[in-house]
């Protein structure tokens, strides 16, 4: 739609991290070691400026939808905000984003100064958990990070037609690309799981 034509690239998103990387790396500082920083930093970089040739195929075939509910985790925050909230959002009619209450002010912090270069269909939520709960499960997409036996609890409880995507918990998804050499993946995975 054109509406979703509209929305920042996430590539612009890139290159406004890439203009803010230390303001940002401050913020993120408060909360993680320099080397987990410049990973998420550089990492979300990455991500975002690979979304538009990511995500072409969705496009060309017409694949939004009207809404997408997201449990933020509490980890690795900037990241997961571009992971499951700004690259869809070209999808998607409507983000709403939940973070839980000890990130709150840092996602804020990130979203503030981000600000004109995050799709202006993402709103955070500033409601409570039990109604954002009810709307996130009457989402037409809603992904939950958290754990298991709650993600189950969430999934049974959402509307027949919302697909509902459990991120999960503890260690971070690791996701290796085509592109990828797979013996540099598997080093890559080892080295960072133990």
């Amino acid at each position: 739609s054109r509406k979703a034509n509209r929305l920042p690239r996430a590539s612009c998103t890139a290159k406004r991290i890439s203009l803010e990387y230390r303001r940002l790396y401050r913020v993120l500082r408060g909360v993680a070691t320099a080397s987990a920083c410049r990973w998420e930093l550089d990492n979300t970089i990455r991500m975002l400026s690979e979304a538009e040739t990511r995500h072409s195929l969705c496009f060309s075939r017409g694949m939004r939808t009207s809404s997408l509910a997201v449990f933020l985790p509490g980890n690795m925050l900037l990241y997961s905000l571009a992971l499951w909230a700004i690259v869809p959002a070209p999808l998607v009619r409507s983000v709403v984003v939940r973070v839980g209450e000890q990130s709150a002010a840092l996602v804020r912090a990130l979203h503030n100064i981000l600000r004109d270069a995050i799709p202006p269909n993402i709103r955070l939520w500033e409601g409570d958990r039990e109604t954002f709960r009810d709307l996130a499960l009457s989402s037409a997409a809603c992904v939950f990070c958290g754990t298991y036996k709650h993600g189950i609890r969430l999934a049974r409880q959402a509307h027949p037609k919302t697909l509902f995507m459990y991120s999960g918990s503890g260690i971070n998804p690791f996701v290796a690309t085509r592109s990828a050499s797979v013996a540099d993946a598997v080093r890559v995975a080892v080295l960072e799981r133990t």
